[in-house]
């Protein structure tokens, strides 16, 4: 099933996380990072007609936080490249929340 929205947050944290899970036939994710770990994997923007436009949910700027429970801050962008390889796959998104500045 597509993941369910968790709209805004109304209590004014700093950001909402979500889970996302990616099935063992999903081939390509659709996903553009603006810049690889060590350090933070924003997302840079969302392919057309790929999985990640199918299901919805991850948008640009969002902030990848973890792959398959491993924090993507400290991995090396060579385990994070075969982490992102692999499936399946668990992702753990943050979005800043609206209306902070």
């Amino acid at each position: 099933g597509a993941p369910s929205s968790t709209g805004r947050d109304a209590g004014g944290g700093p950001c909402a996380a979500f889970d996302v899970a990616v099935g063992s036939d999903v081939r390509k994710l659709g996903v553009a990072f603006t810049s690889m770990p060590p350090g933070p994997a924003v997302v840079a923007h969302i392919e057309r007609a790929s999985w990640a436009e199918r299901i919805g949910g991850i948008a640009p700027g969002d902030k990848l936080l973890a792959v398959n429970g491993s924090g993507v801050d400290e991995m090396s962008a060579e385990d994070f490249t075969r982490l992102m390889g692999s499936r399946p796959l668990r992702l753990v998104i943050a979005r800043e929340a609206a209306g902070q500045a």
